[in-house]
């Protein structure tokens, strides 16, 4: 099996991303000059446009380029999908999480942990909670499963907080 050009170029921005973004972005660049479908390429400039340039705008239109061209690539389905989120599309965010679940291999316990966010976004806390318990069910590692248990302590810490507001507000 042949490696191509946009591959290698894809692996070193891979490297250096995210503690050497001038080396990386340069290398996305390249490999997007020899295939400008490369969706991990696609991928990678889209997450550099969204956490580092707060560039959403573009940020959507590298991860709607990836997706165009292999619908099937669960992080750039998750990426996009928190993407969505910070952007208030939070029908569209909820649509792909529910398609990314369909796809042979996906990663179950990460969905749910991003749709667990996706609740908590809209303030669903209670569904949040059980999504970030899924979440947890789903995992396969303790880091993983301690991260869960943090957001779910963190969002029941919210529930705390406006039940007595909803409470007073009720009654007063």
């Amino acid at each position: 099996m042949a490696i191509s050009l946009a591959d290698q170029y894809y692996i070193k921005a891979l490297d250096d991303y995210p503690y050497n973004l001038e080396e990386a972005i340069e290398n996305i660049h390249y490999a997007l000059s020899y295939d400008a479908d490369h969706t991990g390429a696609l991928f990678l400039m889209g997450s550099f446009c969204m956490e580092h340039l707060q560039d959403y705008p573009q940020a959507e239109s590298y991860f709607l380029n990836a997706l165009a061209v292999n619908p099937n690539v669960m992080k750039t389905n998750c990426k996009y999908a928190e993407l969505l989120m910070m952007i208030g599309e939070y029908e569209k965010s909820e649509k792909l999480i529910a398609y990314t679940k369909t796809i042979k291999g996906c990663d179950l316990g990460y969905l749910f942990y991003i749709e667990g966010f996706l609740h908590e976004y809209q303030q669903q806390f209670e569904w949040s909670v059980q999504c970030f318990q899924k979440a947890g069910m789903h995992s396969y590692n303790s880091d993983f499963m301690e991260l869960t248990e943090k957001c779910i302590e963190r969002v029941k810490t919210k529930i705390k907080q406006i039940q007595p507001v909803i409470w007073s507000y009720n009654t007063g």
